[in-house]
């Protein structure tokens, strides 16, 4: 429910509120999360990261991003957090960061297929 209405609030705007929705969810799930119920607790993370990135938090979404890429379970997810990752470097006026994920995305995919 925390994820729905977390999204349902990040789609008018409420990003500060989208963002007390997603940390409450990801703080009910329990510590084998990741294990237990990744694709929920990857979209929690993912959007949080969004959030961040749209409030201006950009250190935490760039923490949480690199985590994510790290979590990526297919390459739908990689490119997603990869894409999010570019427009935060470019956003922060760090174009060859943003190539660098790009980079490394592409090399991923190389040994995924």
């Amino acid at each position: 429910m925390n994820l729905i209405a977390g999204q349902r609030a990040k789609q008018s705007t409420a990003y500060v509120s989208a963002l007390t929705y997603l940390i409450a969810g990801r703080a009910l799930l329990p510590e084998d999360a990741w294990e237990r119920r990744h694709e929920l607790t990857f979209a929690l993370e993912f959007h949080r990261a969004e959030c961040e990135f749209l409030t201006g938090a950009l250190a935490e979404a760039e923490a949480r991003l690199a985590e994510l890429a790290r979590r990526a379970a297919t390459l739908p997810d990689l490119a997603a957090v990869t894409r999010l990752r570019m427009e935060l470097f470019i956003a922060a006026n760090r174009s060859d960061r943003a190539v660098e994920a790009a980079l490394d995305y592409l090399a991923s995919r190389r040994g995924k297929t």
